[in-house]
């Protein structure tokens, strides 16, 4: 489904319009880095056709996965967005948190931090809880997760996939793992 469901209303276009007029920066052309495989394309093209109807020229290079993130990991590639895809290791919030957003992890070359985002209070709060351990812990990287997402989001989600196991009565036990969104072959 592409969201919003129904597609933009001239209302929506209009807001649009206006929280751009009001932004700090406000480019008039991007280079978008995508994976050259499903289903980055389509969402290339979507983020493109958006873009132009705020005034954006949204230049589109397409990379297979290897090479798209050897470029977006290297600092000083010559991109403005990328589309990527993260999926979590285990239900912690420093699994998300710390590669991604810890600014004290950005190098040369080989970085998952993508957006290179590096901002000072934001990197002692992932010190911070990192530490941490149980509910605090859970609740920390949540707080956290909000307060970046509504004052300085480094990133803009806009998808959540869902996937399909289709399995033969002969498995016996499905268990499907929740953190990664696939079955459980282990069990």
């Amino acid at each position: 489904a592409i969201y919003p469901l129904g597609g933009v209303t001239p209302g929506a276009l209009s807001r649009a319009r206006s929280l751009l007029a009001q932004a700090r920066f406000k480019p008039t052309k991007l280079v978008l880095y995508a994976g050259n495989f499903a289903p980055f394309p389509s969402h290339a093209q979507i983020f493109q056709f958006n873009l132009l109807r705020l005034g954006i020229e949204v230049e589109v290079k397409y990379f297979s996965n290897d090479a798209l993130l050897e470029r977006t990991g290297t600092r000083g590639e010559p991109f403005d967005v990328a589309i990527s895809g993260w999926n979590v290791d285990h239900p912690d919030g420093g699994s998300f948190m710390l590669p991604n957003f810890d600014g004290r992890n950005i190098r040369d070359t080989g970085n998952i931090n993508v957006a290179y985002f590096d901002r000072p209070k934001y990197n002692r709060a992932i010190a911070r809880i990192s530490g941490l351990t149980g509910d605090a812990r859970r609740r920390a990287w949540a707080e956290l997760d909000a307060e970046l997402m509504r004052n300085d989001p480094p990133w803009a989600p806009f998808e959540n996939v869902a996937r399909v196991d289709l399995v033969g009565e002969d498995l016996g036990c499905y268990m499907f793992q929740p953190v990664v969104g696939r079955i459980n072959l282990v069990a």
